[in-house]
């Protein structure tokens, strides 16, 4: 396609990403509010305008507003200024302007088409407003310059309305470079390859015609459709679904709206404004099922397979709602999951639990993040053996035979491992004071039934994995300190060999890799649930809340954000670094301003889920400043 095109595209993408976001779906007046419910990746808002405002109140925009952020905008406006350039050149109007149209209702629809082998549908719409006008110049510069590179364009009038039709040249062909070592006869056939090069080109896999076929008999034809009713401005690449659109309710069985799993799943999110999105994860999940089948027979059913033995068929929906500016929140995110109810598979291991979830008296007022998980035992106990059963049955035979020890000794692991415990695990880190060298200020906390089954326990895992720790006194307590086996440490080059602390106190059973952070947990002091900040943020945790989790951000992010600045998160996280693109080529991340400069704004966050019969719904926030 060409760069004209492509930017044209682009632009009009990033507009229904960027401007996207809101609340739910009030009751449409009008048909273009409403998409399909064959609708399966959904996000929208009602107010695009508010939204924008209501995040000029928030810390992230006070923290950008900071003079020191000057160098690194700088950077930004001379990398976008090209950009910009041929917006102006090609759509009369600048990336900001674009940005800007949309005032109050937007959406992106990835739509179903409900045929076999087919592409997707996507809509974008939105309501431009007093900008309308605006809106419907571009639009008709955009299909302008889409003619002049080859573009056909037509029109068509359905339900009084006109849709500009725009099919798109399709891409050319692009000759595919000999093998390496080949050579290219007078005539242009390929000759033998260099026999110095045989072995080294690796044989294609043969490609099923009938499934070739079947993958390109539904492939859309490129083009781009839009319409404005009103206002009401709708962009698609299939012109069936924008007609079934603007041809109103009549001709179409229900919306996205008045679908079940829409309307149970966003029910649960509460609050007004921000922005939704919604994905039908069964829809999703055939999606994948089926491309990859269309690749390799079997892939298909392995996929489907790995869907149901791990449980997450039983998720049906997720939907989400981010809102700024929020009465008592600077920002608050709402995510719900719904499940068919049944508890199998990774489902299965979350259950409502009872256990009060207040930090115990041993965890320390200068925790920089704490979180606290509850669980009904019984429950999730029964779960994880029928998912051990079903991934590993060698496996799960062994662990129900239990393990005989090199002095006579046996560990059954429903008597040693699992009866002793309690309901209850608890997180707790501080941040690093090392540097780069430093290991993990983490201590992971479960409750213990009967502290003492549990000493003979470690005693034998100890033997078992030929451990021989350091053991030590500490403020009554007995610590084992050990370096991890090899098979759990990674050790990295420069940084000390992966070490663990394990001791039994407080009827809780403590591991640590910091023995620095297990000695200042044991030795007790100012209580982190004692402290106003944390006091602040509890007090929005509600009853029955099977999980809470309390973050200070100042703290936690300085080594993440000095990381990505300096740009040493690609070595140090090589998986991330493949999956993101490499956007440090375009813009200089070194401009970014100290981290000091963003400490200072940032407040502490909290969280909390709640597990309910058919779903959980968790949430994110962080609270107002209170001296604004």
């Amino acid at each position: 396609m060409n760069k004209t095109i492509r930017a044209a595209c682009a632009l009009f993408v990033s507009v229904g990403i960027v401007a996207g976001s809101s609340n739910l779906v009030r009751a449409a007046d009008s048909i273009e509010k409403s998409p399909p419910a064959t609708t399966y990746i959904y996000v929208k808002t009602d107010n695009a305008a508010q939204l924008r405002e209501a995040f000029r109140g928030t810390h992230f925009a006070r923290a950008w507003a900071d003079p020191a952020f000057a160098p690194f905008k700088d950077e930004i406006k001379a990398k976008v200024a090209p950009i910009d350039d041929v917006a102006k050149q090609n759509l009369a109007m600048s990336i900001r302007e674009i940005w800007e149209l949309p005032r109050t209702y937007v959406s992106l629809a990835v739509i179903d088409r409900n045929i076999p082998g087919s592409d997707d549908a996507v809509l974008f719409s939105f309501e431009a407003g007093a900008n309308a006008a605006k809106t419907t110049a571009l639009l008709m510069n955009m299909e302008k310059r889409l003619v002049e590179q080859g573009a056909a364009a037509s029109t068509l009038s359905v339900a009084g309305t006109t849709i500009h039709i725009l099919k798109l040249p399709k891409p050319k062909k692009i000759a595919q470079p000999a093998p390496n070592g080949a050579q290219l006869a007078p005539n242009g056939a390929q000759l033998a390859p260099n026999p110095a090069q045989i072995g080294v080109i690796q044989a294609q896999p043969a490609v099923n015609q009938a499934q070739a076929a079947g993958l390109n008999a539904q492939k859309l034809e490129p083009m781009i459709v839009w319409a404005d009713r009103g206002g009401w401005i709708n962009i698609c690449n299939d012109l069936p679904t924008l007609t079934s659109v603007l041809a109103g309710r009549a001709n179409r069985d229900r919306t996205l709206e008045e679908s079940e799993g829409y309307q149970s799943t966003t029910a649960k999110l509460g609050g007004e404004g921000g922005l939704v999105w919604y994905v039908d994860l069964v829809r999703l999940g055939s999606k994948i099922k089926n491309r990859a089948a269309a690749r390799k027979a079997t892939a298909g059913d392995r996929i489907a397979k790995f869907l149901e033995v791990e449980g997450l068929t039983e998720m049906k929906v997720v939907a989400g709602r981010l809102t700024y500016d929020e009465r008592d929140y600077d920002w608050i995110s709402r995510t719900s999951i719904s499940t068919g109810g049944v508890s199998k598979g990774i489902v299965g291991l979350f259950h409502k639990a009872s256990a009060g979830l207040t930090p115990p008296d041993w965890v320390p007022a200068s925790a920089s993040y704490y979180r606290s998980i509850a669980w009904n035992k019984n429950a999730t106990v029964k779960a994880a053996r029928e998912l051990l059963a079903e991934r590993n049955p060698r496996f799960y035979e062994k662990i129900k035979k239990g393990v005989t020890l090199s002095d006579g000794r046996e560990i059954n692991f429903d008597r040693d491992l699992i009866k002793p415990l309690g309901d209850r695990a608890t997180v707790v880190a501080e941040a690093s004071k090392q540097g780069d060298s430093a290991l993990p200020r983490v201590v992971i906390a479960v409750d213990l039934e009967s502290p003492r089954d549990f000493e003979k326990t470690l005693d034998k895992l100890f033997t078992w994995l030929k451990v021989k720790p350091m053991t030590r006194s500490f403020q009554g307590a007995t610590i084992h300190d050990f370096d991890l086996p090899r098979f759990l440490a990674r050790n990295k080059p420069g940084v000390e060999p992966s070490a663990m602390s394990v001791s039994i106190a407080h009827d809780t059973l403590f591991l640590a890799f910091d023995s620095a952070m297990l000695d200042q947990v044991l030795q007790g002091g100012a209580a982190l649930k004692e402290n106003a900040a944390y006091k602040a943020i509890a007090a929005k945790f509600p009853e029955g809340a099977s999980t809470v989790e309390f973050l200070r951000p100042d703290e936690r992010f300085k080594e993440g954000y000095d990381s990505i600045r300096s740009g040493k998160w690609r070595a140090d996280e090589p998986f991330l670094g493949f999956l993101i693109p490499d956007f440090e080529r375009f813009i200089d991340l070194s401009k970014l301003p100290d981290y000091q400069v963003i400490a200072k704004y940032l407040r502490p966050i909290g969280g909390y889920a709640v597990i309910e019969e058919n779903g959980a719904t968790s949430t994110l926030f962080s609270l107002r400043d209170p001296s604004r």
